[in-house]
Order: C-alpha cells, then sequence, then structure tokens
C-alpha cells in the first residue's frame, strides 16, 4: 500500500494514502478508521437504520490539472506548520493546546491547515463514538461541522458543493460534506433509511440527479 501514493506523486499532486487505503480495506456494511504511523485499520459497524447517499455536485475536481496548486498549496500549508511546531505527525500535538499552537504559526494558511486538520481529527475520534453508540443525529452534526471546516479553513470547497450540502440537508439529511479532495466531485450525505426517497426526490428537485446509496455500481 505504501507505494501507491507514488503514482500522484508522479504526476505532480502530494496526494497521500487514504484514498488508497480506504479502496483496499472496505468491507461491506462497514466504515473504516484508518490510521496512519503506523497503518492500521479499525472496522466499524454501520448501524441499522443508517444510509449514506453520495451525490455529484457537476462541477469536475482536476486535483491533477487545474487546481493541483491549490491542492498543493493546503498540504505545503499543513506540512510547514507540522515542521514548524517540531512535530513528526498531528498524532503528536493531538492532546497538546492546539488553540496556543495554532496561535504560535506565523501565517493564516498555516494557521487554518493545522486548525483544520487537528480539529478533524478529533471529529472522527468522536464520529466512531457516535457509530458505536447509534448516535446518527450527533454523527450527521460532525458532517456538517467537517465541511464547515472544509470549507472556512481549508478552503476547498465551492459554490456548487456548497448549495449542494444545503440542498441535501433542506431534503431531510443528517449531515453532509464535501468528499475528496475537494473543488468540486462529490458530497457523502448521511440520512435515515426511511429518508432516502424523499432525500433523493429533494435533490432531483433542486437539480442533483447523479445521486447513489453508498456502495451501489450504478
Amino acid at each position: 500500500m505504501e507505494v501507491l501514493p507514488d503514482g500522484e506523486q508522479f504526476v505532480g499532486t502530494r496526494g497521500g494514502g487514504m484514498d488508497h487505503a480506504a479502496c483496499l480495506s472496505a468491507r461491506p456494511g462497514y466504515a473504516s478508521l484508518i490510521e496512519f504511523q503506523p497503518l492500521s485499520v479499525r472496522h466499524i459497524a454501520v448501524p441499522a437504520g443508517w444510509s449514506f447517499l453520495v451525490a455529484d455536485s457537476g462541477v469536475q475536481a482536476e486535483k491533477s490539472g487545474s487546481v493541483r496548486e491549490q491542492y498543493n498549496a493546503r498540504r505545503k500549508a499543513g506540512s510547514t506548520a507540522l515542521a514548524r511546531l517540531g512535530a513528526a505527525s498531528y498524532r503528536d500535538v493531538l492532546d497538546g493546546d492546539l488553540d496556543a499552537m495554532a496561535q504560535s504559526l506565523p501565517t493564516l494558511e498555516e494557521r487554518d491547515a493545522f486548525t483544520h486538520v487537528t480539529s478533524e481529527a478529533w471529529r472522527v475520534r468522536r464520529a466512531v463514538v457516535a457509530m458505536e453508540a447509534g448516535d446518527a443525529e450527533g454523527f450527521g452534526r460532525l458532517l456538517r461541522e467537517s465541511h464547515a471546516s472544509l470549507r472556512d479553513r481549508l478552503h476547498v470547497s465551492c459554490d456548487a458543493l456548497d448549495r449542494l450540502v444545503a440542498c441535501a440537508l433542506d431534503a431531510g439529511a443528517l449531515g453532509a460534506r464535501l468528499t475528496g479532495a475537494g473543488f468540486g466531485g462529490c458530497a457523502v450525505i448521511l440520512c435515515h433509511a426511511k429518508d432516502v426517497e424523499p432525500v433523493i426526490s429533494g435533490l432531483a428537485e433542486s437539480g442533483y440527479r447523479q445521486v447513489w446509496p453508498a456502495g451501489s455500481e450504478s
């Protein structure tokens, strides 16, 4: 698995191993908690009555093309922030005074990247707890918070993705966030299983007709 991110590096995209690990470790009916340094995967059963949808924003995300420079800049800001703090990985700083660390960084870009990554790490931890407890509303709230951080701190969302997330929530979804590198592409949406058809219909009425249940082959 370690060699797969080299493909993205080869075309100039400073990507990591998350997508590759997710593809290789996926198990139907389970979420994958993936951690690095060292690499580990823990499978967590998706509670009965939860449904995830994937919806296309209609904007193509050219991570290896027109938005590559922006994507790489976000990655660089995060890694530079970590280096300034003398930490080998974000795991090393999560139990420290994150606000003080962020304020010690000299640029807004580094502060935003650091705050997004560290807050997202804590959201992932809380999301595991919510999933194990069957707390769909809590999990949905974390998805919404995650999208807001991606939009306002990492600045990788776009109008089409923000509108898609808003439309999903208006249609009855519990939570939604952009997925992948951002700059376009898709959003992942959580709803109660009984609300799948109303959410899909609501999205279709808003112009989003490319919506699939997660795990489908459509």
